[in-house]
């Protein structure tokens, strides 16, 4: 959850926020895949696992957090369907949170400041 920073209204915007993401995404799974090798565990690619990333990002004007959700493959290149649209639907019904889905990109979603927490909390609830 960003919250502060001198670039924070740069991610206000879907585009930047869904490539912070997937570069936070591709750099786990770099650390992930390297931590394997060095602790002789499993390679991350052995198990066919998603890596579900969320970011969120504090839109100071409009008093909400714009919440992006990606799908990252476990191995580079792979490519894993993204049900993040379902699930931010079901987790504004279960949490009650004041959300706004307004975008063509379903994995994108606008959380009112006050009801961000209890939106995160439904979605992991549902994970």
């Amino acid at each position: 959850v960003l919250k502060d920073g001198p670039d924070l209204a740069l991610f206000a915007h879907p585009a930047m926020l869904t490539r912070l993401a997937t570069w936070l995404t591709d750099a786990l799974r770099d650390s992930i895949d390297a931590s394997a090798e060095t602790l002789s565990l499993p390679q991350a690619g052995d198990a066919p696992l998603s890596m579900p990333f969320v970011v969120a990002a504090l839109d100071a004007s409009a008093h909400t957090y714009l919440v992006v959700g990606v799908s990252g493959a476990t191995d580079f290149g792979d490519v894993r369907r993204n049900r993040f649209g379902l699930a931010f639907q079901e987790a504004a019904q279960k949490s009650g949170a004041r959300t706004e889905h307004d975008r063509f990109e379903t994995t994108v979603v606008e959380v009112a400041a006050p009801h961000l927490s209890n939106f995160i909390e439904a979605l992991h609830v549902r994970a």
